[in-house]
């Protein structure tokens, strides 16, 4: 080990003096490599975690070096599952680090010597897969994976930090300088450095794994899992194949392993209903291998190529197992050598054009900001921002977050000017398109479209598909809401009037559609927080907002063609829309009135069941809709705009002095009407329009 000085903390007072830009709330905690301070950035008021280093590593040429390097990588990295990494630099001889402050404990304090649930150790896992496998795609190795540097914020997400840039390294006895953790780390890292890649670190996600299963480190003899604790067997299987001590019997990509860890959750989680959660839409980007990516539909809508992401097809090693044993190891060998190789190429290509790409962007953006300026001194106007925006590519700024840059513009924005975007704003004809990493529901992320001045995006073609996916990767996000929906016929429709333009896809259930990185476009639950873009129609008006939907549904009430919006259904001589807005009873109402409309009640027993149907698949398990009926002071039901219930199968009566009710009908496996006092809330309500006779437009 080498030997490190005593490290002496600088005071609060001491450090204040070096960052004049952020107040230094308290001191975290100090170690040999560095102090930990938690502090405030004044300029966007965010809390931040400062590291500083101990003046000796900075007079270390080679570390520092090393560390600039790595930093420089780091800051282009940006993941929910990675801590952030805001900036570095030197002060006062010292090196120092400004990452995200993750309020929160480390995994180690939270499971170290706990057996975790399967399903819960998966969760885990999954998210800390997916935030490595963001880090390799930038080049970067972790290469010291384990608990103490997972954090767990106040949600019980799994944030990876520590990427080497300030840790503590060992020498291996060949005289090399390793990094690791005793236990954790793969056996080639301390005999055989130079031979360190991305599969290290799945063997460190592996002894991960195992450790959350078992409440232990895997040990001689080994012991399956599934022998040592109440664990599925097929834990077994993969912890075996990333933790192989020869590592080309790995997985040899971190993505081959996260595929394995999200279809046993999907088992684990829906035993009866297998890939039950979620339909798929397959819009696949073409492989630079010439061979589909595994586990692809059948059906598929060709996007233009993204050079952003290459999973080579490499052999499923899970399939290779079973077909054969001894000749087994020297088949799968030379396949991953020669898929790494294969991929090793197309990447340094890939880093070769986007570089290139990169350089001449930033100069044709310069040379535009030049003549602006130019002009501003001759007294004419500078050329519209929005001209700018429009071919410009994404570049992502990591000091900057996707909300920060949205909300000095909200007032211009909702007020209909869009000479100033956003940072990060792609477009594509006449409409800019901004992906916002805040995870909201499906509701709200519509909410706070409407409320910068525009709607939830639409991306109608594979091209725009393509387009947005490399917003995505970017930026760590691996899905994100668009303005997709079903409608009461499970026919799939755009908010913003524009006909669905895959046919061969048909939903299997309610819900609405959210865009992959992998080019998907998935039908999930309305109630699940996700990321969403953001879109404006640059020259006219927002044709995908609530008000705009409603028009429509009221247009084809009054007999008029026009395109039903997700969310909205046909029944009989009805047609309604349902509004995923929590609210209380006389809010519902109110809401219905001021649009002509009235709480929604079914016209049969055929009609009461899509109403289910439909509440079951879009509200969350405990959610309710609002209802056109409610209980009288006599503990009667009265029908709002009805005279009589329209077929039997009510709630029973309710008489409770001083309590009045309302009829919802609940979600969830058991949904079905009930009553709940009008001064609570419910999830959202169904407007109900009358049907007129057409009038020919």
């Amino acid at each position: 080990m080498t030997e490190v000085p005593e490290f002496v903390p600088l005071s609060i007072e001491e450090l204040q003096i070096h960052f004049p830009q952020y107040e230094i709330l308290s001191f975290i905690a100090a170690g040999g490599m560095g102090a930990v301070y938690l502090a405030n950035q004044n300029s966007i008021d965010r809390k931040v975690a400062i590291k500083v280093l101990p003046r000796e590593m900075s007079s270390d040429v080679e570390f520092s070096t090393g560390f600039r390097a790595e930093a420089k990588v780091m800051s282009r990295v940006n993941h929910p599952n990675l801590v952030g990494f805001f900036d570095f630099g030197e002060v006062d001889g010292m090196l120092f680090i400004i990452m995200e402050f993750v309020d929160g404990k480390s995994l180690h304090h939270s499971a170290h010597g706990k057996v975790i649930v399967p399903s819960v150790a998966l969760d885990l896992i999954i998210g800390i897969t997916e935030g490595i496998g963001h880090a390799h795609e930038a080049g970067i190795l972790h290469r010291d994976i384990k608990p103490a540097n997972i954090l767990l914020d106040p949600k019980a997400t799994p944030k990876l930090g520590d990427f080497g840039l300030a840790r503590p390294v060992e020498e291996s006895e060949l005289g090399k300088v390793i990094y690791g953790t005793p236990g954790y780390t793969a056996p080639e890292v301390v005999n055989n450095p130079a031979a360190i890649d991305e599969r290290s670190d799945i063997y460190s996600l592996g002894v991960l794994l195992y450790e959350l299963l078992v409440g232990a480190l895997p040990a001689e003899p080994y012991i399956e899992p599934s022998k040592a604790q109440d664990v599925p067997e097929a834990f077994d299987r993969i912890i075996r194949l990333a933790i192989g001590k020869d590592p080309d019997l790995r997985y040899p990509d971190v993505n081959n392993l996260l595929d394995e860890l999200k279809t046993l959750k999907l088992s684990i989680d829906n035993p009866t209903e297998g890939q039950g959660g979620a339909v798929a839409f397959n819009i696949p980007k073409p492989s630079p291998f010439g061979s589909k990516r595994p586990g692809a539909a059948k059906s598929r809508v060709v996007a233009a190529p993204v050079l952003v992401k290459a999973t080579p097809s490499a052999p499923n090693p899970i399939k290779l197992a079973a077909a054969t044993t001894a000749p087994r190891q020297s088949y799968e060998s030379q396949a991953y050598k020669e898929a790494r190789k294969q991929k090793s190429t197309y990447n340094a290509l890939v880093k070769a054009v986007c570089t290139v790409a990169t350089l001449m962007i930033i100069t044709i953006m310069l040379i535009k900001y030049n003549g602006s300026r130019k002009k501003l001194r001759q007294g004419e106007s500078p050329v519209n921002s929005t001209e700018q925006v429009k071919d410009a590519q994404v570049i992502y700024i990591a000091q900057e977050t996707s909300t920060s840059l949205l909300a000095p513009l909200e007032a211009q924005l909702k007020a209909g000017e869009f000479s100033v975007l956003p940072k990060g704003t792609v477009s594509s004809g006449g409409v800019a398109y901004y992906l916002v990493e805040e995870a909201l529901t499906w509701k709200k992320a519509q909410e706070s479209a409407e409320r910068n001045g525009g709607y939830l995006a639409c991306p109608t073609t594979a091209v725009l598909i393509g387009k947005l996916v490399r917003t995505m990767n970017l930026r760590g996000v691996e899905e994100a809401w668009t303005g997709g929906g079903t409608t009461g016929a499970l026919d799939l429709a755009w908010i913003n009037g524009e006909s669905w333009q895959f046919p061969e896809f048909s939903a299997e259930r309610y819900g609405m559609v959210a865009l992959d990185n992998e080019e998907e476009l998935r039908i999930s639950n309305a109630s699940i927080a996700k990321p969403y873009f953001i879109s404006w129609n640059l020259e006219g008006s927002q044709k995908g907002s609530t008000e705009d939907q409603i028009n429509r549904v009221m247009k084809i009430a009054e007999g008029n063609k026009a395109p039903l919006p997700p969310n909205a259904y046909r029944s009989k001589n009805f047609i309604r829309y349902c509004n995923i807005e929590g609210c209380k009873w006389a809010d519902a109402r109110r809401e219905a009135k001021a649009v002509g409309a009235r709480l929604a009640l079914p016209v049969s027993a055929g009609d009461d069941g899509v109403l289910k149907k439909i509440a079951r698949n879009v509200l969350p398990k405990k959610g309710a809709f609002w209802m056109g009926a409610e209980v009288s002071s006599d503990g009667d039901l009265s029908w709002r705009g009805r005279d009589e219930a329209p077929f039997d199968g009510w709630v029973e009566r309710v008489n409770k002095e001083g309590i009045k009710y309302g009829v919802v009908m609940k979600g969830g496996e058991k949904s079905g009407w009930e009553l709940i006092p009008i001064n609570k809330a419910a999830s959202g309500y169904i407007l109900e329009w009358k049907i007129q006779e057409s009038t020919g437009e």
